[in-house]
């Protein structure tokens, strides 16, 4: 595939992103926590990816846990340690399967794993006399423990973590009071709800106040994103530089958009066997990626309030929001929201925007 799509973006698909992955890594490493909150598809995994990536080829232990993915507090528990064991090369997979079945018929599970020199313990207790909680504060600690019996430090990343506000609102407090007292272990926050997340970190009564420094992903300049575009488009043997400032314009230099849009021009030289593309081919791959993504627009679109439509219509089309709803208090309220979802982002004071370009190309266009 010439441009990635629906998977972690490799290094060398990263536009412009190595400031911010040596930042980072530089951070960690010196053993500073850091939050990283942003809206969805605009490759904070995939940086966190490459972030983990080189840590781990300087030495370090490092695991990648989803909390939007875990169940309950139970299965992000296994989920942090399975992360962790995945380190060791020399634990066959069966070992993690077998600690589930083993807790079910002892009154304590005494699970050692010994591989290279590697000798851990993991004590839990069966499901009918132990609490989530204290699954979730083993596991905490078993990254700890395992760092300091391996003589490494490590990087846990927590992605989604403002989800796991769904286990109890209490979950953050105990989870703090394992890390802090962690000095093997440094970690990354990330999170898509920007304004749930950074709560978390900025709130003075919030329980992680001040334990993370925020980074923010930074727009890749256009010029950036041209000159890679350019770049692949000619590896395949395909003109397309004529093109490149208008496929900007219409993505916005939205990431994943703009990956879906360029895919769509270069499947339309294929299909057509062409060494250059022009406006035509544009116009007709632009009319097949906002087909396939009007199908995602819809859905976000159908879970917003009537007054959250309203003002993205408005916004959409040039029409002032307050205007349009003619309620001060509400129309105030929905843009926060608005803003907390990623839809739109704050320019200035009464200053909005879209975030993502074709999904105000899609409203404007397709509702109604």
């Amino acid at each position: 595939m010439l441009f990635p799509l629906g998977k972690l973006v490799p290094a060398a698909d990263l536009v412009r992103r190595e400031p911010i992955v040596e930042r980072l890594v530089l951070r960690l490493e010196s053993g500073q926590s850091v939050v990283l909150a942003g809206p969805r598809r605009t490759g904070k995994s995939s940086v966190l990816a490459e972030v983990l990536g080189r840590l781990r080829e300087r030495g370090f232990v490092t695991a990648m846990v989803d909390c939007l993915g875990d169940s309950s507090r139970e299965v992000l528990a296994e989920d942090l340690v399975d992360r962790v064991l995945e380190n060791e090369a020399g634990i066959p997979a069966g070992l993690r399967a077998a600690r589930g079945w083993l807790r079910g018929l002892a009154e304590a599970v005494s699970l050692k794993a010994k591989a290279a020199e590697l000798d851990l313990t993991l004590e839990l207790a069966p499901r009918s006399v132990r609490g989530p909680v204290a699954d979730l504060g083993e596991a905490l600690d078993f990254a700890q423990r395992f760092a300091k019996r391996r003589d490494k430090r490590a990087v846990i990343c927590f992605d989604e973590f403002q989800t796991a506000r769904r286990f109890g609102r209490e979950i953050y407090g105990e989870i703090r009071s394992h890390l802090i007292r962690h000095d093997r272990v440094t970690y990354v926050f990330l999170g898509s709800r920007a304004g749930l997340l950074t709560g978390l970190f900025e709130g003075p009564a919030e329980p992680f106040y001040r334990f993370a420094w925020r980074e923010e992903l930074p727009a890749v300049p256009q010029a950036a994103w041209a000159e890679y575009l350019d770049r692949k488009f000619d590896s395949a043997g395909v003109a397309a530089s004529q093109v490149l400032g208008l496929l900007l314009e219409r993505t916005g230099g939205h990431p994943q958009d703009t990956m879906f849009l360029a895919n769509e021009l270069y499947l339309v030289a294929r299909e057509y066997g062409l060494d250059a593309v022009g406006i035509a081919q544009l116009e007709q791959a632009t009319e097949r990626t906002m087909l396939l993504l009007g199908e995602f627009f819809r859905r976000d679109w159908e879970g917003l309030s009537s007054t959250e439509q309203v003002v993205l219509r408005a916004l959409a089309t040039g029409e002032r929001p307050y205007r349009a709803t003619g309620r001060t208090r509400g129309t105030a309220r929905a843009l926060e929201k608005l803003v907390e979802l990623g839809a739109l982002e704050r320019r200035g004071r009464g200053n909005y925007r879209f975030f993502e370009e074709m999904f105000r190309r899609w409203v404007a266009t397709a509702v109604r």
